[in-house]
């Protein structure tokens, strides 16, 4: 058969599921020489890369290049998520795709031109028409780390694989080293996100089912806001109260769940407070308080006692699927990016959604200066006060506390002189509040401290002039009904059998989201099972799920 035979053939099955690459590839030259065929001895094609002496160096095996792929493969026969850097004659990702535990395939490689010189020499319509197949041509690192962050779940994938073709990658060893680089990148970024999912994923759960209950009057709107003040619980914040107290008319004060008890002690009644932490220990940022006659903006998922200790609990979501689900079909939580990871982001971030033109950071030290650890009214303290005794007493457990990090540099602010321990989780921290300020349509202002300082770049956003009320929808169905609506979704998903993709394939609409709204819980019961496939915990997910809502609409939930 003919070269433009092979060739228009493999357009046509690449067009079903890539059809941006097809038409790229389809205007390319394949008479550049990018490659020489040379001959197996079993009698396959295999592609060789001219380099620029003219010399071919063949990416598989000249003897059984089927053979050779076959022991590749099964070195990875582990991995559920395989990323495939070079294409080749497409010996090995054949082998691969064999094997039924693969999930999904990203094949990454360079040149249209040359790769249109490969889909000119045989048949490749198998390896296109796999549905798990991810082609990239000439991609941007950056579109490569994104791909891997959308594509890659752990808890459905399993391991991530990356098989280099070694032959192909020596050819541009700068290209794939940033490729590499990029799913390095990625990856270390969702095993932090399945790390905290596997912790948190019982009770973002539980408490979302649990809120939901009591969030039905929710209805009420806020009006735009000019200067807010966002005040964290770092040290410095101790410096600003008179400051704050003085200002109260003219300030929008958020007060972060840890910063709360710094601004009662000093008479300070913030206007608004936010807390987003699923754990019962935030239950001690409001211990022993009088019941708040502001509003405090609760994450869904946040402990479902706390909301008793205002007159007006305001519940928001955020990105975890379960949010959007109940967003869709019973009410329209307005949404706070907490993406951060730390209540400081967040605040930030409801500053901006309130509108606010001019926002200033108070106590946002993300650090601990000359030692110290937090504001005088944090919780944290009479915590400690009451663990003491004389083998330890409260200083030891600040330093415990302190040097908990066995990456705890010691630095000097750049601002005051003042020195400060710095951790790289508070760096992170810090980080991501310079990154969203650096987005978001105000002006933002750190009050001095002794603490490390944010960066601040050039705004990217233009100023905006149109003002989006900061409100949630009504609900489109009681609680009770909304939360049977959901159990009859999570017993109406059939048994698990087969790939994702063809699993996945089998439900419909409805289903698909409720099968996406439990991952996060089926990660927490993964983990807890020291499991390596979905499959193994699908089941004991759905009758976690099932039971606990059955259990909740009988008031019999623990």
């Amino acid at each position: 058969m003919d070269k433009q035979f092979y060739f228009e053939r493999n357009l046509l099955a690449l067009d079903r599921e890539h059809d941006d690459l097809c038409e790229r590839l389809s205007a390319t030259v394949t008479t550049k020489g990018r490659y020489r065929m040379l001959e197996a001895r079993d009698g396959g094609v295999i592609p060789s890369i001219v380099d620029g002496a003219g010399k071919a160096h063949p990416l598989h095996s000249l003897i059984d290049p089927v053979k050779e792929a076959e022991r590749t493969a099964a070195a990875v026969n582990d991995a559920g998520f395989l990323v495939f850097m070079g294409f080749g004659g497409g010996y090995l990702i054949e082998a691969a795709l064999k094997n039924t535990r693969v999930e999904k395939a990203v094949i990454i490689d360079f040149d249209a031109d040359g790769i249109a010189e490969i889909l000119s020499i045989k048949d490749f319509v198998k390896i296109f028409n796999d549905k798990r197949v991810v082609f990239l041509v000439d991609p941007e690192p950056q579109k490569i780390e994104t791909l891997i962050l959308e594509e890659f779940k752990p808890v459905l994938h399993g391991n991530l694989r990356s098989i280099p073709l070694r032959a192909r990658c020596d050819a541009e060893k700068e290209r794939f080293l940033k490729v590499s680089r990029a799913v390095k990148s990625a990856v270390e970024k969702i095993s932090m996100d399945y790390s905290v999912q596997s912790q948190f994923g019982k009770r973002w759960f539980s408490n979302t089912i649990r809120n939901i209950l009591v969030s039905e009057q929710q209805n009420k709107s806020f009006p735009p806001v000019h200067t807010a003040a966002v005040c964290a619980a770092g040290p410095s914040l101790d410096d600003h109260l008179n400051t704050l107290s003085k200002r109260k008319k003219e300030l929008f004060i958020i007060a972060t769940d840890t910063g709360l008890g710094a601004l009662l002690n000093n008479g300070i009644t913030p206007d608004a407070v936010i807390s987003i932490d699923c754990q019962h220990i935030t239950y001690y940022h409001f211990l022993g308080m009088p019941k708040l006659n502001c509003p405090v903006f609760l994450d869904i998922s946040s402990p479902p006692q706390i909301a008793s200790y205002t007159q007006s609990p305001y519940f928001f979501s955020d990105a975890h699927p379960l949010s959007f689900f109940a967003a869709k079909y019973y009410k329209a939580f307005p949404y706070i990016d907490i993406s951060g990871g730390n209540v400081t982001y967040a605040a930030l971030s409801l500053a901006s959604a309130l509108n606010a033109k001019k926002i200033e950071l108070y106590g946002a030290d993300f650090s601990y200066p000359r030692g110290k650890i937090y504001t005088k009214g944090a919780y944290i303290y009479p915590y400690y006060h009451i663990r003491q005794h004389a083998f330890q007493t409260m200083e030891t457990l600040v330093s415990s506390f302190i040097f908990r990090s066995n990456s705890l540099s010691k630095q000097l602010s750049d601002k005051t002189g003042a020195w400060f321990y710095q951790t790289p989780s508070l760096l992170l921290y810090k980080n991501a509040v310079g990154n969203l300020s650096n987005s978001l349509d105000a002006n933002i202002m750190q009050a001095e401290g002794g603490g490390d300082t944010i960066l601040f770049g050039e705004k990217k956003a233009p100023r905006r002039t149109d003002i989006k009320l900061f409100s949630t929808s009504t609900t489109r169905m009681s609680p009770e009904k909304f939360l049977s609506f959901y159990l009859d979704g999570i017993n109406s998903l059939p048994p698990k059998k087969g790939g994702i993709e063809q699993y996945l394939s089998c439900l419909s609409t409805l289903q698909t989201e409720v099968f996406f709204s439990l991952l996060p819980l089926a990660v927490s019961i993964q983990s807890s099972h020291d499991a390596v496939h979905f499959a193994d915990v699908f089941e004991d997910t759905k009758q976690y799920g099932a039971r606990f809502i059955h259990e909740i609409l009988k008031g019999r939930a623990p």
